[in-house]
């Protein structure tokens, strides 16, 4: 893989006109949102803070939790995001 071959300046815009910079401790119900890194070969699955176990993504914004894990499945890079 050589890197994306679209912009992904469409879909942070959709994504934007729903979640602004909203942080998945502002989400009012438990959600998992499974990511995978193309990059590192690793899965990362975004967990609003619901419970003790779940602590760690409280911070991350929902924006680019979803962009990750729509560019991942997509198979395309991440674009802007950054990884933990």
């Amino acid at each position: 893989m050589l890197g994306p071959t679209y912009s992904d300046a469409a879909l942070r815009e959709m994504l934007a006109a729903y979640f602004y910079d909203a942080t998945r401790a502002e989400a009012l119900h438990p959600l998992v949102l499974p990511a995978f890194n193309v990059t590192r070969g690793v899965t990362k699955v975004f967990k609003t803070p619901h419970g003790s176990a779940s602590r760690g993504d409280e911070n991350v914004r929902v924006l680019g939790a979803a962009q990750a894990a729509i560019t991942a499945l997509a198979g395309s890079r991440t674009g802007g995001w950054s990884w933990p």
